[in-house]
């Protein structure tokens, strides 16, 4: 063909040839069929090379002209393609809803025929369209075992593409058969409202398309899952299962509310052992709470008594504070017998906007997380009495004013100062440690403490080391300096001895000088001079036989120094 009759006719070959169309020119070697890098471009394509699909026995291959094909060449149809599977494992029981996607597997119409298998295993197909079929997988006979997933399509319907639908895909990844299994079940017990997080532990339990768990034949709500477990959250013990008279029974006899077994569905598996039961119980009360006080950096504990409060395998307590602010639930720790539980109380300094002072703590509401209970998550409103908590400042403990501080070991206590140490801490409350050695405290009053230390020694030297002292209360720990043991010297004690001798002697002699001068009447016990007598006359115009007459009286002592009035008639 001539240049002029290639321009003629838009395309011309030859060893490498150049096909003009409008006004692109593109470049492209005589084997032009490669451009279709699909069976469906290859076989729809008008190509004047007579282009087809030229592929294996599950339909892979490539677009090549016939002659160039060694193997199945195909005009008008195309084989289906596998472009994934989920998931890609599942129970040897069978019962996984597998997804395949992928193109060319045929139309909805009744003469299509669609098959998938695993190995010998028929997945039984329950929905179908041109690139999306949904089957269940059946039960392997061959137990556990990993095998390719196998498309066969049959479709000459042409009513979707214009090509025909014959031939076998194989997906890339294979699809693995595995047994689950369960082991364990914690806890194994909870409150019948519900709400218990519980954690099973097995294998292969994330295997398959869905997965289920009940207890005592409740729904057990799955959060996640993992191959090893299972963690999910169980529902309120439903009320309509037992008779009001049997549960009224079994709460007069202190038994459990309902047990059973737990069950763990994994598609077509249904996991279970007879000897991991889970039991509801009776919902946990509070009937007391002491002390409800606390510092700005918490570590209080706090008792909380009722009933039922073991039931609950990990009960948690939390604090809600002005300004609409909320602490994180903390731990707490119940007794085995479930009548009362410990709590310690958070550091709440980041959370108050106003300090607390001794005559104004600030008022927080406690409130409890234990499992499902709502009474108790909402516990301000249900016990307004029980849930105020009074916040006061923290305690203060000085620093030595010299350190090392030096302490004789004759003396029983030591003493260190501070401000708030009784607001809300009592003797047990705080420990004092003298280098590694406990020092016992005695007493703790506002502003001091005095502890006995462990480890005094019965005699010192002269290189004896410092014991650093600390406080530690709550959450808070002081360190208050270096303690030196130390023992008064024998001259210093003589000295003082022979002082206190001499202000003896000097008490003696006064007191018998003070007693001689009071025995004598003289110095400061020499009696007052009798004072000279006092004359008086008087008078009595109006006594009869007197007129005229005068008395006189005179005024004397006795020895006692008893003043008397004498009267004479002149």
């Amino acid at each position: 063909m001539s240049e002029k009759e290639c321009r003629m006719e838009n395309y011309c070959f030859g060893p490498m040839s150049l096909l003009h169309l409008a006004v692109n020119i593109t470049k492209f070697p005589l084997e032009s069929c490669k451009v279709y890098n699909e069976c469906s471009e290859c076989v729809t394509a008008s190509d004047p090379l007579n282009c087809g699909w030229c592929a294996n026995e599950l339909g892979q291959g490539e677009c090549k002209m016939r002659q160039e094909c060694f193997k199945r060449w195909t005009k008008d149809s195309c084989a289906p393609l596998i472009y994934s599977v989920t998931p890609q494992t599942g129970p040897v029981q069978g019962g996984t809803q597998m997804t395949i996607q992928g193109r060319d597997f045929g139309s909805n119409q009744s003469q299509a025929v669609v098959e998938v298998k695993i190995a010998d295993t028929t997945c039984n197909v329950t929905y179908k369209d041109s690139s999306r079929i949904l089957c269940t997988t059946g039960v392997s006979a061959k137990g556990e075992i990993d095998r390719e997933v196998y498309v066969r399509v049959v479709d000459r319907t042409k009513t979707i593409v214009k090509y025909l639908i014959e031939g076998q895909a194989r997906s890339q990844h294979v699809f693995a058969y595995k047994q689950p299994s369960v082991s364990s079940l914690t806890p194994k017990y909870g409150p019948q409202s519900g709400g218990t997080d519980i954690l099973i532990k097995g294998r292969n339990l994330n295997i398959g398309s869905r997965q289920a768990v009940t207890v005592a034949n409740l729904p057990c709500v799955i959060h996640s899952t993992l191959s090893d477990s299972i963690k999910c959250t169980t529902t309120s013990w439903n009320m309509t299962v037992m008779n009001k008279y049997i549960r009224r029974y079994l709460v007069r006899r202190k038994r459990d509310i309902g047990s059973g077994r737990l069950e763990v569905f994994i598609d077509g598996a249904v996991l279970s052992d007879r000897n991991l039961r889970y039991t509801y119980k009776e919902d946990p009360t509070i009937t007391s709470i002491s002390p409800r006080l606390s510092t700005l950096s918490g570590g209080t504990t706090i008792t909380v008594r009722g009933t039922y409060l073991n039931v609950v395998a990990n009960p948690r307590m939390g604090l809600s504070l002005p300004q609409k602010t909320t602490t994180a639930p903390f731990a707490c720790v119940a007794a085995n017998d479930g009548l009362s539980m410990k709590c310690v109380t958070p550091n709440v300094t980041h959370l108050i906007a106003i300090a607390p002072t001794p005559a104004r703590p600030t008022t927080a509401d406690i409130w409890f997380l234990m499992d499902g209970v709502s009474k108790l998550r909402n516990f301000s409103q249900t016990h307004p009495k029980l849930s105020p908590l009074q916040i006061y400042p923290d305690p203060v403990y000085n620093a030595f004013t010299d350190s090392p501080n030096s302490f004789s070991i004759d003396d029983e206590q030591i003493r260190i100062n501070g401000k708030y140490l009784h607001l809300v801490h009592n003797i047990g409350d705080v420990s004092v440690t003298v280098g590694s050695a406990p020092c016992t405290v005695t007493a703790l009053e506002s502003n001091y403490l005095l502890c006995k230390p462990g480890n005094k020694p019965a005699q010192v030297g002269p290189n004896e080391p410092l014991y650093p002292v600390k406080v530690t209360v709550g959450n808070l720990k002081f360190n208050i300096g270096s303690l030196r043991y130390m023992q008064v010297s024998s001259s210093i004690m003589v000295v003082g001895i022979g002082a206190g001798a001499g202000c003896a002697f000097v008490v003696i002699i006064l007191a018998s000088v003070l007693f001689y001068l009071k025995r004598a009447k003289k110095g400061p016990f020499k009696p007052k001079p009798t004072p000279e007598p006092l004359v008086r006359y008087t008078a009595n115009p109006h006594r009869n036989g007197d007129n005229g007459h005068l008395r006189v009286h005179r005024q004397g002592s006795n020895d006692n120094g008893q003043l008397f009035w004498t009267t004479n008639h002149l």
